[in-house]
This record gives C-alpha cells, sequence and structure tokens, in this order.
C-alpha cells in the first residue's frame, strides 16, 4: 500500500498559481508529500480507488465554488481527514445574511442593518442613518457591495434589481477613527485556534503586519479577542474578517467571514499578504499535517 499523503491542496483560482507553486516547494523543504488537485483533476477522481487512502489534511480552495470539491471534503472528512474548511463552514461563510444573524445571537459586535428585498415595503427602505449606505447582496464575495451616497429609495431599488429575489444587507457605513496616522481597519486571520492581525486599508488594499508588541503597546487585545470568539462559534479552520475601530474607538465586525482567503504575496503584487502572515499559514498547515493522528 502507498503512504498516505499528508496534504492534498484542491484549487481553482489562476491568482493561486504562484500560492501553489510556492506552497509545493516549501512542503518538500519539510518533507511533506504534497498534491495539489485542479478542478479538471479533482472532478474527476475514482473516490473508490482513493478509499482507504485519505490525505492527513485536505486544504479546500475549491469547495465555495465547485460542487465536485465538495463531493471530496465531505468524503475525505468521513475517513478522518483535517479539513480546511469542511463544506458545511464555507457553504456558511457565503451566506451574508444567515452570518449576520448568527453574529448578532453571539453577541458580537456589527453594524446597525437590515435585511431588504427588491419587492421590500417602502418604509423599510426608509431609515435615516447618516449621508451615506452600504448595500452587500447576502451571496457576495470579493468585496461585492454598493456604497451609497445622497441615497433614496429609488438607487436602493435600482441596485436590487440587479439580483432579483435575493436578500441585501443594507448597513450603516462604519467610518474608522483614525489611531497612530492609520485608518483603524484591519484584517484579523484565524487559522486552528491561533490569530495573526493586519492593518488592512480598505480603499488601497493595502496591508501592514501587526506584531505582538505593537499589538500589546496599542491596546488592540480586543481584535484578537473577537477574531477567537468567532472562530469558536462557527465550523471554520481557516478564515479571515475585517474590524474597524469607529469614531469611539469600539470594534465593529464590518466583513463577517471570508473564505477562501486571498493568499497573493505582496512579493508578487502590491496589496498581497505579508511574507509574515503567509509564513505562519504555511507553517500551521505543516505542523498540522505532521502532528494529525
Amino acid at each position: 500500500m502507498s503512504r498516505r499523503d499528508h496534504i492534498w491542496l484542491l484549487w481553482e483560482w489562476a491568482e493561486d498559481t504562484l500560492l501553489v507553486s510556492d506552497f509545493i516547494s516549501r512542503a518538500k523543504l519539510s518533507g511533506l508529500r504534497v498534491k495539489t488537485l485542479t478542478l479538471a483533476e479533482f472532478s474527476h477522481l475514482d473516490l473508490k480507488a482513493l478509499y482507504g487512502q485519505p490525505p492527513v489534511v485536505l486544504w479546500d480552495r475549491a469547495g465555495d465554488i465547485y460542487p465536485e470539491a465538495r463531493h471530496l471534503s465531505d468524503w475525505v472528512e468521513a475517513l478522518g481527514s483535517l479539513v480546511i474548511n469542511p463544506v458545511r463552514g464555507a457553504l456558511l461563510a457565503r451566506n451574508k445574511a444567515h452570518l449576520h444573524n448568527l453574529l448578532v445571537q453571539h453577541n458580537l459586535p456589527v453594524p446597525f442593518t437590515k435585511l431588504i428585498h427588491d419587492n421590500s415595503p417602502s418604509e423599510d427602505l426608509d431609515w435615516s442613518c447618516g449621508r451615506f449606505l452600504v448595500l452587500k447582496p447576502e451571496r457576495s464575495g470579493g468585496g461585492e457591495g454598493v456604497r451609497i451616497q445622497d441615497w433614496s429609495e429609488d438607487s436602493l431599488r435600482s441596485t436590487m434589481k440587479s439580483r432579483p429575489g435575493e436578500t441585501w444587507l443594507l448597513q450603516e457605513h462604519i467610518e474608522p477613527a483614525v489611531i497612530e496616522g492609520r485608518r483603524a481597519w484591519f484584517r484579523v486571520f484565524y487559522l486552528f485556534g491561533d490569530i495573526r492581525i493586519c492593518w488592512w486599508d480598505n480603499r488601497t488594499h493595502i496591508y501592514h503586519f501587526l506584531h505582538d508588541r505593537e499589538i500589546n503597546r496599542l491596546g488592540f487585545n480586543d481584535l484578537e479577542m473577537l477574531g477567537m470568539k468567532i472562530g469558536s462559534s462557527f465550523p471554520m479552520q481557516f478564515f479571515s474578517t475585517e474590524i474597524v475601530y469607529r469614531q469611539d474607538n469600539k470594534p465593529v465586525i464590518v466583513d463577517y467571514l471570508n473564505d477562501p482567503c486571498d493568499l497573493r504575496s505582496k512579493m508578487h503584487t502590491p496589496d498581497g499578504v505579508p511574507e509574515e502572515l503567509l509564513d505562519w499559514v504555511f507553517g500551521r498547515v505543516f505542523e498540522a499535517a505532521l502532528t494529525q493522528p
């Protein structure tokens, strides 16, 4: 019988090409056996032929899009593999309306929000909450959403007509505080019960890695606490969330669960993640592959 692979990496996004190449190189240096599978490959796998030989860890970066990847994910999880992230988590992350309600139930701070539809009555759209509002479709990703200035019922309905029948989140616009010359907007990454934090400017999409000493000095420990609370509340091993400090310096979660995380490296693209973050991600995945029973 052939030896069990340590890691299978499912991927489908063309922008992941350099990530996959880097992952393979580093895994080999750590003595790990890795199989990478594209859509064409994982959609034609013979699961019966592979029975009894699932990987130690499956990193699924395609199951949010392709049912074929979800079938493979379910299969290896049933055979005892550790899956990043299981199907139930990936599908949950895609429904922002459902996530919003769950976060509220867990007493986590979120923007004031109304759930509306293109056929909602006028009174549901009559909301005086400042000059700017944010309108997001419940099933979206990649920062999809519309900031509405000098909003009106007509502007809301015009936007919602693009996706009739869908639920939309109508939210207050959060203007971040400025701390040490930076907009207090952050991406908090959760992986296997561990947290890493980056400043992240939502206008430029530029990251700056925050080391522990900076987190302690600036009093950002509540970012770690909120990230851990989200991680302990949902069936996800790896995700990012966006947290902003309001003008009153209170944190609010503005983008709930991002999966899969965009891990393009700053080495290759200006708005990529810092190398320190990528080192941490790879290291934790490798560690999991070597320590799982």
